[in-house]
């Protein structure tokens, strides 16, 4: 005869799920704004959908970025050299060692240089307060203590290493929602110190420094967007910054998630504001305006599927 009466689960399973219940309800809790007069971080701006790549900068030893694909699940730690030289963009010190800009920057600005290095649109920053070195046994660790079940309440409360980010704490908590099933062997260490070329100075000496192009080639392997290749855009840029050379750091910034460009027009208006416009708003042209930050307006002379850039004087806040 077939016993219908429900089985009695063993209390270690019982109790886990009653832990990851209450942590659950704890982080939507959170996220409702009860607990707000509790959080150190009171941005309600999100600006990860989920769906993209989330990537930050990292003012760790040396500098990184942290990557997490959401359509490969997997999480990657991109390390920099700290002994490379960068431009600066100033015209008494055009080129200084990427660790003393790490040193002298705060958050905004190491987003400025990280855009610039790698061509590629780096909006979010996390700056530890104390040095945390980059290697395979420490980012497991620090893993594993984000992986954690307690870390939504670690976030509730503002405890954690970090003393400052960018990043909304709707942000941080999708993040951990996400990642908290990985295992170690979803994570990976990339050294990308190799990418490096020498940058001859005025008086011909020579120094080592960042390899821009190799870099923006690497990083775009890690944060392609599956459904920006999946709608497949006709991208156009129309260069409206006054400086000729935007118009292709532009393109790199589109072509790092798998958006593709088709054409970039020089315009000789100058406009003071990035726009974006399109026949009607799809998934890619969203995703495009929180990477330039601009609005999204619709002209109706555009093809269905057809995005155009229009560049202003702003983007170079950007870099």
């Amino acid at each position: 005869m077939t016993d219908y009466r429900r089985k009695r689960e063993p209390s270690s399973k019982i109790s886990g799920y009653f832990g990851l219940a209450i942590v659950v309800v704890l982080v939507f809790v959170a996220l409702s704004g009860v607990f707000k007069s509790s959080q150190k971080d009171d941005r309600e701006t999100v600006s990860w959908d989920g769906r993209s790549a989330f990537y930050a900068v990292l003012n760790s030893d040396p500098v990184s970025f942290f990557i997490y694909n959401p359509t490969v699940k997997k999480i990657t730690l991109l390390k920099l050299d700290d002994n490379l030289y960068v431009p600066t963009g100033e015209d008494g010190n055009p080129i200084e060692k990427l660790s003393d800009i790490t040193d002298e920057s705060d958050g905004e600005g190491l987003t400025k240089t990280a855009s610039g290095i790698t061509r590629t649109a780096v909006l979010n920053y996390v700056m530890f307060d104390e040095p945390t070195t980059v290697d395979e046994k420490n980012l497991e660790k620090k893993f594993k203590q984000f992986a954690s079940l307690t870390t939504p309440l670690k976030m509730i409360f503002g405890s954690g290493p970090v003393e400052d980010t960018n990043l909304a704490l709707k942000d941080w908590y999708r993040l951990w929602w996400q990642v908290k099933s990985l295992s170690v062997n979803d994570i990976s260490l990339v050294d990308a110190s190799t990418n490096a070329e020498d940058i001859v100075l005025p008086k011909g000496d020579s120094v080592l420094g960042v390899d821009e192009v190799a870099l923006h080639r690497l990083m775009g392997q890690y944060l392609e967007v599956h459904s920006v290749l999946e709608e497949g855009s006709q991208i156009e840029i129309v260069n409206s910054s006054g400086i000729y050379d935007w118009g292709q750091m532009a393109a790199d910034f589109v072509g790092a998630s798998g958006g593709r460009v088709s054409v970039i027009n020089e315009s000789d208006l100058v406009n003071e504001r990035t726009t974006i416009q399109v026949h009607s708003e799809n998934y890619t042209s969203s995703y495009l305006a929180k990477l330039f930050d601009c609005d999204i307006t619709s002209v109706s002379s555009l093809e269905e599927n057809q995005i155009r850039i229009v560049l202003g004087k702003d983007f170079g806040g950007l870099f």
